[in-house]
């Protein structure tokens, strides 16, 4: 596993928006969670609810799920949102959370049932706007293997292509999925 942990990246603004989102998906998920009665917030498959677009990444399965989308929510926003402002990170991030639950529910219109959860989608987003606006930033890395441990130097872009090139062997391994 792969967790960034610190980047050389020149950043001209505070990440307050960042904390805010990381804070409001952490109070959701501990208020809101699927033992709570979260069905309301969750990206329903088989129907058109705007307000769903965004809720539903805001909702998370599980704390191993919430923590590895926060951690990375964290990190890669607090580089975007460092370059381009809180104004604008907001709008980007809302607008692809939006954007990506629009193009959900149109697909699954057809699903008499199901849904889908969590941040990944926004946060792959963050990943691919960090490397386009800060390709050369080097990233240091805790990467362990089991027992093995060390800190790593690599390219953002790098980062970003082994966690996609991860996420599709595992997809590929154990099924493509909502």
């Amino acid at each position: 596993m792969f967790i960034p942990i610190r980047a050389d990246a020149t950043v001209y603004y505070r990440a307050w928006a960042t904390f805010v989102i990381v804070a409001a998906n952490l109070v959701l998920f501990f208020l809101y969670n699927p033992a709570n009665h979260v069905e309301l917030l969750v990206l329903e498959f088989g129907t058109l609810k705007p307000w769903q677009w965004i809720t539903g990444t805001f909702t998370h399965a599980d704390i191993l799920h919430v923590g590895v989308n926060m951690l990375f929510l964290f990190w890669f926003g607090q580089i975007v949102e460092g370059l381009i402002g809180t104004f604008r990170f907001l709008g980007i991030y809302l607008g692809m959370a939006a954007a990506a639950g629009l193009v959900t529910q149109i697909l699954m219109l057809g699903a008499d049932e199901g849904g889908a959860i969590g941040a990944s989608g926004v946060i792959y987003g963050l990943m691919v706007i960090a490397m386009v606006l800060t390709p050369t930033t080097r990233v240091s890395v805790l990467w362990w293997f089991y027992s093995a441990s060390r800190v790593i130097e690599m390219p953002i872009r790098t980062l970003a292509a082994t966690y996609l090139a991860l996420n599709l062997i595992v997809a590929a391994l154990f099924g493509f999925g909502m």
